[in-house]
């Protein structure tokens, strides 16, 4: 994870909470401008919108977001791994991208990088910076390329690729989940450190987001790294979501980088059975 304008726990682990949105306080919900479930449905039914976002979070994520909404992606030819298969989970959420945002990835050739201010190269480095950085910037895929994880794991690389930061490092994530962080594995620990409060978006706390990792995901062998109910049917539900990004996730997407290509009405459609590659064009 960036650094960059982070707060760390000082914690060793958060407190257990298993409050739904409908129980989060209105004082909290005032305070930090944060909408209900109900209120962005009923402010999103039957057309793309965004949701106006203050101004520190606009600055937040503007150091983050990418020029012209285009990220583009240098994949690795690594023989001993697949990099088709990395490409085809890449499409199938890039695919959603162009159908319900205004942004999309776009693979491009070693040979054209000087085309390019800021670009990123996927391989199979242990770790990745989330968002843009700028110039050359080396995105560590491993899982990516090792194949394995659940589908969503894909959208969830694209989310940090695009800038966001993990569910669970929310700086008011303590009252929906328990993160044990002596059970993470070290080299992994700064993921799940909390960020600043300009950095939660005003959203309700999302177990369906891309952006929330597994239970086990990072965690020392034998131990639990996210705990949020008794019997652990919502925990085992994390970093599972078939539809790879949630409705949050779509809306986060479009208040950081605009539908300004929606409300004009000219975005790719997906053709079903067919997935459209990874553009490499203009």
């Amino acid at each position: 994870m960036n650094n960059r304008n982070e707060e760390t726990s000082s914690n060793a682990e958060t407190n257990i909470s298993t409050q739904s949105d409908e129980n989060t306080s209105k004082d909290a919900r005032r305070r930090y401008k944060i909408k209900s479930s109900e209120e962005l449905e009923e402010s999103t039914e039957g057309r793309p919108r965004n949701v106006k976002l203050s101004r520190a979070n606009r600055e937040f994520y503007d150091e983050r977001k990418w020029p012209n909404n285009v990220v583009p992606i240098i994949i690795q030819e690594i023989p001993e791994y697949d990099t088709d298969a990395v490409r085809a989970r890449l499409e199938e959420v890039n695919d959603i991208l162009k159908a319900k945002t205004c942004v999309r990835l776009k693979e491009i050739r070693e040979s054209e990088r000087r085309k390019y201010k800021d670009y990123l190269v996927l391989d199979t480095s242990a770790d990745y910076v989330t968002g843009r950085v700028g110039g050359r910037q080396v995105f560590g895929s491993l899982e990516l390329y090792l194949g394995g994880q659940h589908i969503q794991h894909a959208a969830m690389m694209v989310m940090a690729m695009l800038g966001f930061y993990f569910e669970l490092a929310r700086h008011d994530r303590d009252k929906y989940v328990r993160v044990h962080l002596r059970h993470v594995r070290p080299d992994k620990l700064h993921h799940f450190e909390k960020i600043r409060s300009d950095g939660t978006l005003p959203f309700p706390y999302d177990y369906k987001s891309a952006t929330h990792p597994a239970w086990q995901f990072w965690r020392k062998v034998g131990r639990t790294g996210i705990s949020s109910d008794p019997d652990g049917s919502l925990m085992k539900s994390l970093g599972q979501n078939n539809q790879l990004l949630s409705k949050m996730d779509i809306l986060k997407i479009n208040s950081v980088y605009g539908t300004k290509c929606l409300q004009l009405g000219n975005q790719p459609k997906i053709r079903k059975g067919r997935r459209e590659k990874i553009s490499n064009s203009e």
